[in-house]
Protein backbone atom coordinates (compact mmCIF):
# COMPACT_ATOMS: atom_id res chain seq x y z
CA UNK A 1 0.00 0.00 0.00
CA UNK A 2 1.24 3.42 -1.13
CA UNK A 3 1.85 6.34 1.30
CA UNK A 4 -0.98 8.13 -0.03
CA UNK A 5 -3.44 5.40 -0.08
CA UNK A 6 -2.52 4.53 3.17
CA UNK A 7 -2.89 8.64 4.15
CA UNK A 8 -6.50 8.40 2.21
CA UNK A 9 -7.46 5.54 4.25
CA UNK A 10 -6.68 6.76 7.58
CA UNK A 11 -8.49 10.35 7.50
CA UNK A 12 -11.23 8.01 6.03
CA UNK A 13 -10.97 6.12 9.44
CA UNK A 14 -10.88 9.52 11.38
CA UNK A 15 -13.86 10.74 9.65
CA UNK A 16 -15.92 8.02 10.77
CA UNK A 17 -14.23 7.98 13.95
CA UNK A 18 -15.17 10.92 14.76
CA UNK A 19 -18.76 10.28 13.35
CA UNK A 20 -19.29 8.03 15.56
CA UNK A 21 -18.32 9.54 18.59
CA UNK A 22 -20.49 12.83 17.70
CA UNK A 23 -23.90 10.58 17.02
CA UNK A 24 -23.35 8.70 20.56
CA UNK A 25 -22.68 11.56 22.39
CA UNK A 26 -26.33 13.13 20.26
CA UNK A 27 -28.08 9.77 21.36
CA UNK A 28 -27.04 10.64 25.00
CA UNK A 29 -28.41 13.70 25.05
CA UNK A 30 -31.54 13.15 23.29
CA UNK A 31 -32.13 10.01 25.70
CA UNK A 32 -31.32 11.92 28.82
CA UNK A 33 -33.93 14.54 27.39
CA UNK A 34 -36.17 12.28 26.50
CA UNK A 35 -35.99 10.67 30.24
CA UNK A 36 -36.17 13.97 32.27
CA UNK A 37 -39.20 14.89 30.31
CA UNK A 38 -40.48 11.72 30.84
CA UNK A 39 -39.62 11.80 34.57
CA UNK A 40 -41.24 15.33 34.96
CA UNK A 41 -44.52 14.30 32.78
CA UNK A 42 -45.20 11.40 35.58
CA UNK A 43 -44.22 13.75 38.38
CA UNK A 44 -47.18 15.84 37.21
CA UNK A 45 -49.63 13.11 36.67
CA UNK A 46 -48.38 12.52 40.24
CA UNK A 47 -47.02 8.76 38.82
CA UNK A 48 -44.18 9.32 41.38
CA UNK A 49 -42.86 5.56 41.22
CA UNK A 50 -42.85 6.06 37.65
CA UNK A 51 -41.31 9.15 37.56
CA UNK A 52 -38.48 7.57 40.06
CA UNK A 53 -37.59 4.86 37.16
CA UNK A 54 -37.14 8.08 34.45
CA UNK A 55 -34.81 9.81 36.84
CA UNK A 56 -32.70 6.91 37.61
CA UNK A 57 -32.19 6.35 33.62
CA UNK A 58 -31.11 9.55 33.36
CA UNK A 59 -28.20 9.27 35.96
CA UNK A 60 -27.43 5.89 34.42
CA UNK A 61 -26.19 8.17 31.40
CA UNK A 62 -24.93 10.99 33.51
CA UNK A 63 -24.53 10.21 37.54
CA UNK A 64 -23.17 14.18 37.99
CA UNK A 65 -26.98 15.27 36.66
CA UNK A 66 -27.53 17.25 39.32
CA UNK A 67 -31.66 18.31 38.63
CA UNK A 68 -32.11 14.45 38.20
CA UNK A 69 -30.82 13.61 41.35
CA UNK A 70 -32.98 16.34 42.77
CA UNK A 71 -35.98 15.35 41.09
CA UNK A 72 -35.34 12.14 42.38
CA UNK A 73 -35.25 13.07 45.65
CA UNK A 74 -38.18 14.87 45.90
CA UNK A 75 -40.01 11.89 44.48
CA UNK A 76 -38.65 9.70 47.21
CA UNK A 77 -39.95 12.19 49.59
CA UNK A 78 -43.34 11.88 48.35
CA UNK A 79 -42.78 8.34 48.46
CA UNK A 80 -42.19 8.58 52.05
CA UNK A 81 -38.97 7.39 51.35
CA UNK A 82 -36.94 9.04 53.79
CA UNK A 83 -33.12 7.47 53.51
CA UNK A 84 -33.24 7.50 49.98
CA UNK A 85 -34.41 11.05 49.62
CA UNK A 86 -31.86 12.09 52.13
CA UNK A 87 -28.96 10.77 50.03
CA UNK A 88 -30.45 12.21 46.98
CA UNK A 89 -30.72 15.47 48.58
CA UNK A 90 -26.87 15.04 49.54
CA UNK A 91 -25.98 14.81 45.87
CA UNK A 92 -27.60 17.52 44.76
CA UNK A 93 -26.15 19.52 47.57
CA UNK A 94 -22.75 18.36 46.57
CA UNK A 95 -22.84 18.88 42.65
CA UNK A 96 -25.10 22.16 43.21
CA UNK A 97 -24.41 24.06 46.51
CA UNK A 98 -26.48 26.82 45.16
CA UNK A 99 -30.06 24.91 45.64
CA UNK A 100 -31.36 26.65 48.45
CA UNK A 101 -34.65 24.30 48.48
CA UNK A 102 -32.27 21.17 48.36
CA UNK A 103 -30.45 22.47 51.72
CA UNK A 104 -33.47 23.06 53.40
CA UNK A 105 -35.03 19.98 52.72
CA UNK A 106 -31.84 18.18 53.60
CA UNK A 107 -31.57 20.11 56.58
CA UNK A 108 -35.33 19.29 57.55
CA UNK A 109 -34.69 15.45 57.04
CA UNK A 110 -31.57 15.93 58.97
CA UNK A 111 -33.44 16.68 61.76
CA UNK A 112 -35.52 14.16 61.92
CA UNK A 113 -32.71 11.90 61.84
CA UNK A 114 -31.24 13.57 65.01
CA UNK A 115 -28.44 14.71 63.18
CA UNK A 116 -28.54 18.16 64.25
CA UNK A 117 -25.11 19.24 62.93
CA UNK A 118 -25.93 18.69 59.49
CA UNK A 119 -29.37 20.65 59.87
CA UNK A 120 -27.51 23.51 61.49
CA UNK A 121 -24.56 23.59 58.28
CA UNK A 122 -27.55 23.55 55.92
CA UNK A 123 -29.33 26.23 57.78
CA UNK A 124 -26.20 28.19 57.84
CA UNK A 125 -24.70 27.26 54.25
CA UNK A 126 -28.46 28.81 53.37
CA UNK A 127 -27.83 31.65 55.57
CA UNK A 128 -24.61 32.82 54.00
CA UNK A 129 -26.05 32.76 50.99
CA UNK A 130 -29.64 34.46 51.52
CA UNK A 131 -29.48 36.59 55.03
CA UNK A 132 -33.28 37.29 55.15
CA UNK A 133 -34.29 33.39 54.46
CA UNK A 134 -37.33 32.52 56.95
CA UNK A 135 -36.85 29.10 56.75
CA UNK A 136 -33.27 28.79 57.10
CA UNK A 137 -32.90 31.00 60.46
CA UNK A 138 -36.00 28.65 61.62
CA UNK A 139 -33.68 25.55 60.68
CA UNK A 140 -30.90 26.87 62.17
CA UNK A 141 -32.65 28.32 65.39
CA UNK A 142 -34.22 24.78 65.55
CA UNK A 143 -30.69 23.25 65.67
CA UNK A 144 -29.12 25.00 68.07
CA UNK A 145 -31.60 24.37 70.77
CA UNK A 146 -31.32 21.14 70.34
CA UNK A 147 -27.60 21.66 70.54
CA UNK A 148 -28.00 23.53 73.61
CA UNK A 149 -26.97 26.98 71.90
CA UNK A 150 -29.84 28.49 73.21
CA UNK A 151 -28.35 32.60 73.45
CA UNK A 152 -27.74 31.70 69.37
CA UNK A 153 -31.20 29.97 68.80
CA UNK A 154 -33.06 32.87 70.04
CA UNK A 155 -31.11 35.88 67.76
CA UNK A 156 -32.22 33.23 64.82
CA UNK A 157 -35.28 32.99 66.02
CA UNK A 158 -35.97 36.79 66.68
CA UNK A 159 -34.45 37.44 63.17
CA UNK A 160 -36.90 34.96 61.23
CA UNK A 161 -39.34 37.24 63.05
CA UNK A 162 -38.11 40.38 61.74
CA UNK A 163 -38.22 39.21 58.73
CA UNK A 164 -41.51 37.89 58.19
CA UNK A 165 -43.52 40.09 60.70
CA UNK A 166 -46.49 38.91 59.59
CA UNK A 167 -46.36 35.11 59.92
CA UNK A 168 -48.14 33.51 62.71
CA UNK A 169 -46.57 30.65 62.83
CA UNK A 170 -43.12 31.77 62.85
CA UNK A 171 -44.30 34.15 65.56
CA UNK A 172 -45.51 31.34 67.35
CA UNK A 173 -41.78 29.80 67.00
CA UNK A 174 -40.40 32.00 69.03
CA UNK A 175 -42.98 32.30 71.93
CA UNK A 176 -43.03 28.44 72.44
CA UNK A 177 -39.39 28.56 72.62
CA UNK A 178 -39.50 31.35 75.62
CA UNK A 179 -42.16 29.00 77.13
CA UNK A 180 -39.51 25.65 76.81
CA UNK A 181 -37.02 27.75 78.46
CA UNK A 182 -39.67 28.84 81.30
CA UNK A 183 -39.63 32.78 80.06
CA UNK A 184 -42.98 33.34 80.43
CA UNK A 185 -43.09 37.22 80.68
CA UNK A 186 -41.29 37.30 77.32
CA UNK A 187 -43.64 34.91 75.54
CA UNK A 188 -46.61 36.74 76.23
CA UNK A 189 -46.36 39.19 73.63
CA UNK A 190 -45.65 37.51 71.30
CA UNK A 191 -48.85 35.21 72.01
CA UNK A 192 -50.61 38.32 71.71
CA UNK A 193 -48.97 39.28 68.35
CA UNK A 194 -49.65 35.91 66.91
CA UNK A 195 -53.37 36.02 67.76
CA UNK A 196 -53.37 39.77 66.57
CA UNK A 197 -51.81 38.72 63.09
CA UNK A 198 -53.25 35.66 62.59
CA UNK A 199 -56.41 36.35 63.56
CA UNK A 200 -57.31 32.69 62.86
CA UNK A 201 -58.27 29.66 65.07
CA UNK A 202 -54.82 28.32 65.71
CA UNK A 203 -53.32 32.04 66.89
CA UNK A 204 -56.44 32.00 69.01
CA UNK A 205 -56.13 28.99 70.60
CA UNK A 206 -52.27 29.15 71.40
CA UNK A 207 -52.86 32.35 73.40
CA UNK A 208 -55.78 30.83 75.00
CA UNK A 209 -54.02 27.62 76.36
CA UNK A 210 -50.87 29.94 77.42
CA UNK A 211 -53.60 32.14 79.37
CA UNK A 212 -55.18 29.24 80.80
CA UNK A 213 -51.90 28.18 82.52
CA UNK A 214 -52.49 31.42 84.85
CA UNK A 215 -55.75 31.17 87.42
CA UNK A 216 -56.28 34.30 87.92
CA UNK A 217 -56.00 35.11 83.87
CA UNK A 218 -59.64 32.72 83.00
CA UNK A 219 -61.08 35.13 81.77
CA UNK A 220 -58.76 36.59 78.96
CA UNK A 221 -58.18 32.56 77.79
CA UNK A 222 -62.01 32.00 77.61
CA UNK A 223 -62.05 35.40 75.30
CA UNK A 224 -59.16 34.00 73.51
CA UNK A 225 -61.21 30.66 72.94
CA UNK A 226 -64.40 32.43 71.76
CA UNK A 227 -62.24 34.54 69.59
CA UNK A 228 -61.25 31.00 68.30
CA UNK A 229 -65.10 29.58 68.30
CA UNK A 230 -65.74 32.45 66.03
CA UNK A 231 -63.54 32.15 63.40
CA UNK A 232 -63.38 28.46 63.16
CA UNK A 233 -64.76 26.52 60.16
CA UNK A 234 -67.93 25.06 61.52
CA UNK A 235 -66.59 21.24 61.20
CA UNK A 236 -63.84 22.08 63.32
CA UNK A 237 -65.70 24.09 65.71
CA UNK A 238 -66.34 21.31 68.48
CA UNK A 239 -62.55 21.64 69.17
CA UNK A 240 -63.16 25.71 69.58
CA UNK A 241 -65.75 24.84 72.08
Amino acid sequence: MSHSTRSLVFRIATILLTSLVLTACRSDEEKLTQFYDQGMAYVEEEKFNEAVIEFKNVLKIDPNNADAHYELAKAYMVLKKGRDAYWELSETVRLDPSNIDARLSLGAIAMLARDHEQGLAQGEAVIEMEPDNTHALLLSGRALQVLARLDEAEKMYLGAVETDPESRSTILVLASFYVSQDRREDAEPWFWKAAEVGQDFKGYTSLGKFLVRDPNRYAEAEEAFQNASRVVEEDERMDAY
